[in-house]
Order: C-alpha cells, then structure tokens, then sequence
C-alpha cells in the first residue's frame, strides 16, 4: 500500500481534493487550491508575498531566497490561480497572500490537511447515502502537499507535455537536465511552461466539474476557517 508522500493522485482523487477544497473556507482552501494549481511547494506558496506578484497576477517570481535550489523562480499563473488570488482578503499592511495573522503565513498544515480529509469523506458519504449505498464511504488514501508536485508532473506526462518542461515548471532541486547538457542548456522553456500550467489547471478544473457531476450537489458557500 502507497502511503502519504509517494503517490500519485488518480483524477478522482484530484477532482475530490478541489471540491471539498472550494468548501473550506478561508485560508485553507484557497491555499489548497492554489497549492494544487501551481504544484510549487508547500512552504513557498505558504510565504507568498504580494510583491513576488506582477501587477495582473500572470507572474509569480519566488526569490532565490525562497527556493529550496537558492534559484529565482518564475511561475506562470494559470487564469483559475489568479481568480484564487483576486479573491484573496488583503490585511491592511501585510506583504502576504496567504495570512491571518498578517505577520506570518498560514500554519498548521497537519490540521488543515485532516480537514480536507474530514471534507472529502462527508461528501463521499452524501453521494453513497444518494445513491441508497448503505456501506460506509470509503476513507480518503494518505496523501501529502508533496503528492499534488508528483501528481501534475505525472498528469502532464500523460497529457503529452515534455519532462524538461515540467521539470523546469516545478523547479526540481536536481533538475532533469544533468551533466554537460546541464551546464551547456541554458533555455528556460519559459513559453513551454506556462502552456504546461495552463493545461493542467484545465485538468484540475475538468476533475472538479467531474466531481461536482459525480456528487450532484450544489456547493455551499464557502464560510471563514
């Protein structure tokens, strides 16, 4: 049995996670969402700062100081991403995203992480109980922020999207390109990438709507965490 930190999450899976994410409310599942759309790490996207943003919210660019290579990072937002963004409650004088302290980013990620859980399994439950399906639901496999990075790199394999690309998109520590070609290659695939995160926020959206067709259901309006 896979456990938390190695898996790669199915489309249903996928699909579950945005959905019971758009039902927690703020922070978490904005963050969620945009953890997932972006597929940078958890502790960067946690820190995000307002100034590492363009002024149309197309760019993020992450500091070498904030980077687990040292490297700046540039990462194409996807249109759903920035929505996430526009919606975000702005603290008066804070220079973060994701805060409620306004001082310090969101915490408390092992929490957060078993209500998401809690989420999925009650709207699993809600569609069994629809059906007439008298078993109990079926508990959400362990899975980890680091899955949502293996995750999309596998998806956009499948979709067709080059590993140099993907690789560079997710800003791997020790990249694809090693050796000579890592010191002679220098194109940073910038074109490439954004495409890469644009189709695979399409496919993240496409697992929501799937999830939502499967739980036929309207979704709350998302209350304060």
């Amino acid at each position: 049995m896979r456990i938390a930190g190695d898996r790669v999450l199915t489309d249903a899976e996928i699909g579950e996670v945005w959905r019971a994410a758009g039902l927690l409310g703020w922070p978490w599942g904005p963050y969620f969402r945009f953890l997932l759309l972006t597929l940078q790490r958890r502790g960067e996207t946690a820190g995000l700062a307002w100034a590492e943003l363009s002024p149309d919210l197309a760019l993020w660019e992450l500091p070498g100081c904030r980077t687990k290579n040292g490297k700046p990072h540039l990462v194409h937002l996807a249109e759903p991403a920035r929505a996430i963004l526009r919606a975000v409650p702005r603290l008066a004088g804070s220079p973060l995203a994701f805060t409620t302290t306004g001082t310090t980013p969101v915490s408390g990620f092992s929490h957060a992480k078993r209500r998401l859980d809690a989420a999925i399994l009650a709207e699993r439950a809600k569609r069994a109980a629809e059906a007439g399906d008298g078993r109990p639901p079926a508990s959400p496999v362990p899975w980890g922020g680091h899955d949502f990075r293996r995750s999309g790199a596998t998806v956009l394999a499948r979709l067709g999207v080059r590993w140099e690309v993907a690789d560079k998109a997710l800003n791997h520590v020790k990249g694809a390109i090693q050796g000579v070609a890592a010191i002679y290659q220098r194109y940073d695939f910038l074109a490439e990438r954004e495409a890469a995160l644009n189709v695979w926020a399409a496919h993240v959206l496409a697992c929501g709507e799937a999830a939502e067709a499967a739980g036929n259901v309207v979704a709350l309006r998302p209350g304060r965490a």
